[in-house]
């Protein structure tokens, strides 16, 4: 929710529906598309780029792309060069479980030809940037998601066969929802996403 200032957006539609009560649960892609199955959730903010359009509603927040996340010093090597991945078989690989990113990562492997050399998997992604701050290897990443004013060690670079994802606030298709989360949905389509790098180079 950080990278994107979801609670802050939250916290400003609250102070325009004072009446309107949200429950708001933080919790891994798999986990909100069962809530909407199930009819537990009503609404989700999730990546869209394998979502099933028969079986949600989707509304498009956001566009991002893949970049390769490595140490500032690791980066020198690269300067003035395209990057390819297809350069990178020998290097170590941290990366993303059980998500999303994590199958939008496998693509962009698959399409350079390479099976990466993965030394260490975890499903949060703070946890993988401290590995790669650490020197355990590289990642690959959606831009939004590299927080370099926690890790000012690391940079990110875009890379040849990086893929786009998008991320959207979902609905069960079959589902009507209420007129409190129907509100809700309109504020989010109307003002859309904002990377927290972004909110914080306004300021």
């Amino acid at each position: 929710m950080h990278e994107y200032c979801i609670a802050e957006q939250l916290t400003r539609f609250q102070e325009t529906a004072h009446d309107v009560q949200i429950n708001i649960f933080e919790a891994n892609q798999p986990y909100l598309l069962r809530g909407l199955d199930n009819g537990t959730l009503e609404l989700a903010i999730v990546r869209m780029d394998y979502l099933s359009r028969e079986k949600y509603k989707i509304f498009p927040l956001r566009v991002d792309h893949l970049e390769l996340v490595c140490t500032a010093s690791a980066a020198t090597r690269f300067a003035g060069r395209k990057i390819s991945l297809r350069d990178l078989r020998d290097e170590n690989f941290v990366i993303l479980d059980d998500s999303d990113i994590y199958t939008l990562c496998m693509d962009c492997f698959r399409k350079a030809d390479v099976t990466p050399k993965i030394s260490y998997t975890t499903s949060r992604h703070l946890y993988l940037l401290s590995m790669v701050n650490s020197g355990l290897g590289m990642c690959l990443l959606p831009k939004d998601m590299v927080n370099t004013k926690m890790f000012p060690n690391l940079v990110s670079l875009p890379f040849e066969e990086s893929a786009m994802t998008t991320i959207g606030i979902a609905q069960a298709r079959d589902t009507e929802i209420s007129a409190a989360a129907g509100l809700l949905y309109r504020y989010f389509t109307d003002s859309g996403l904002t990377a927290a790098s972004e909110s914080a180079a306004a300021k």
